[in-house]
């Protein structure tokens, strides 16, 4: 598998990889907010089931979604040129005349709102927190479309594979700081296991060309 990006720390080689097997995040059944949205080429997510042949515009798609009782609803684009991007933002290239335009919307219905956070009534500081989540679940979906998940390998000085793991959604920087902290763990215990040894023959006295080298 061909590494993306390369990065040697404490003498270890960490590779960054495309995670070619990506869970879709919207089918983990966690999401605060809901999505629906439709395009002709793409299967995207309608967590109300509404079918796009029963509308002429996003305008009624957006009234009949608002009957579910919403606590904030926000506008979905999507750029389709040499790849596909999604924002709940109308700036540049997502106002595109040629290659964007909206797909759906993203919103938050206000019974989920109370039966996630346990209240009977929605506060500013409540919706806030709420919206802070959708844009998470957002960020992390719009990663998935437009296949920024990654995963990486960790290798020691000598080749040994120290560790490896997958599914970091649009965050390369991410997954090269977990590795170093892997990295860090994997030397951490081989200093202890030499520190461990070390004083055992001290302590039976073994004499210093009966002493095995161990590399750190």
């Amino acid at each position: 598998m061909q590494a993306i990006d390369k990065e040697v720390y404490r003498g270890c080689t960490i590779r960054v990889h495309h995670d070619d097997c990506p869970g879709n995040p919207r089918e983990w059944g966690t999401n605060l907010s809901k999505i629906v949205m439709f395009h002709r080429n793409y299967c995207f997510p309608n967590d109300l089931d509404l079918c796009s042949d029963d509308y002429s515009n996003w305008d009624e798609v957006r009234d009949d979604i608002l009957k579910e009782n919403v606590a904030f609803i926000n506008e979905i684009m999507m750029y389709d040129h040499s790849g596909i991007w999604i924002s709940m933002s109308h700036r540049y290239p997502f106002n595109d005349r040629w290659d964007a335009g909206q797909v759906g919307f993203i919103f938050l219905l206000k019974r989920d709102i109370m039966k996630d956070y346990g209240v009977k009534r929605i506060s500013k500081k409540t919706l806030h927190k709420a919206r802070r989540v959708m844009e998470a679940e957002f960020e992390t979906y719009a990663a998935y479309v437009s296949g920024q998940v990654y995963g990486y390998t960790a290798e020691g000085p000598n080749g040994e594979d120290i560790d490896s793991c997958w599914g970091f959604y649009g965050d390369i920087d991410e997954a090269i700081e977990y590795a170093k902290g892997e990295i860090n763990a994997w030397l951490e215990a081989k200093i202890e296991k030499r520190a461990r040894y070390l004083k055992g023959v001290i302590r039976s006295r073994v004499p210093l060309i009966y002493r095995k080298p161990m590399a750190i």
